[in-house]
């Protein structure tokens, strides 16, 4: 299979980078806000995407998120608040904002994590989100 040839290869360059005790790859769970929670960031540093809901079921659990500019189109995440946004993902400024996310002191931390699990739930809510669609379908539709 494609994903344990890819997990295997995640591995081997894990341990070949001294990380392999650091970094805990996770299989599919039924049981993913407990494993989102304890994480200490959801990391989304994509070349293209739309509304990526890994950073948004992150931050409902209150945990911060680094993405690129092409995962943040939508504002998801504000540089400081609830996560970190890198300037590219290129492996340097990947890894220059994994260290500005995991870099903070514990109440630093602390706010970052209340500020993720405000910020999506003020701004995911379903009243909100069914507005908003019912919203595009009037404009069409009108």
């Amino acid at each position: 299979m494609l994903f344990r040839s890819y997990a295997a290869a995640v591995r081997a360059e894990l341990a070949r980078a001294g990380l392999a005790e650091r970094v805990s790859l996770r299989d599919v769970t039924p049981d993913a806000p407990t494993v989102l929670a304890a994480a200490d960031a959801v990391l989304c540093p994509s070349v293209f995407e739309g509304l990526p809901n890994v950073v948004i079921e992150g931050l409902a659990c209150g945990t911060p998120a680094l993405v690129t500019p092409a995962a943040n189109v939508d504002a998801l995440v504000v540089e400081g608040r609830d996560g970190v946004v890198c300037a590219d993902p290129s492996p340097t400024a990947v890894a220059d904002g994994l260290g500005r996310l995991l870099a903070p002191d514990a109440d630093t931390v602390a706010r970052m994590r209340a500020a993720a699990r405000s910020h999506a739930a003020a701004r995911f809510t379903v009243e909100r989100m069914a507005a908003e669609t019912l919203a595009v379908y009037e404009r069409v539709l009108g």
